[in-house]
């Protein structure tokens, strides 16, 4: 069954593309404020679009999830889309991945910062 598509009225919209944060929260959060800074000067709606792998690699995967399932910027709306990383740490997770590919491409970072899924999952294959 196909996926639903999102169909948005784009007129009178800014939009703010932001891919390959892999844990970066420090300059997830700079990196905003220059948005805000920018797209103070339009007026109507303004979206930032969240492209994936936010997790793995950098040091602060747990901060950076965090922050993205908290509330957007005042006067922003945000889409956040599942990254490659996303999708193996859930299949990691969910029993279909073996523990060395994720952990391999990054995701022995996002253990390590204790990422929102590590702190509370355990992969199935594991819970025996």
């Amino acid at each position: 069954m196909p996926r639903e598509r999102l169909v948005m009225d784009m007129r009178d919209t800014v939009v703010y593309a932001v891919g390959d944060v892999h844990g970066c929260y420090d300059e997830l959060r700079a990196l905003e404020q220059k948005i805000q800074l920018d797209a103070a000067k339009f007026r109507g709606r303004k979206i930032i679009i969240m492209l994936g792998d936010y997790i793995d690699r950098g040091p602060q995967s747990r901060r950076v999830i965090e922050h993205l399932m908290a509330p957007p910027p005042k006067g922003f709306l945000r889409v956040c889309l599942a990254g490659n990383h996303e999708v193996a740490m859930l299949n990691y997770l969910d029993g279909y991945l073996s523990r060395e590919p994720w952990p391999a491409d990054g995701g022995r970072e996002t253990r390590q910062s204790r990422s929102v899924a590590m702190a509370y999952c355990e992969p199935r294959s594991c819970r025996r």
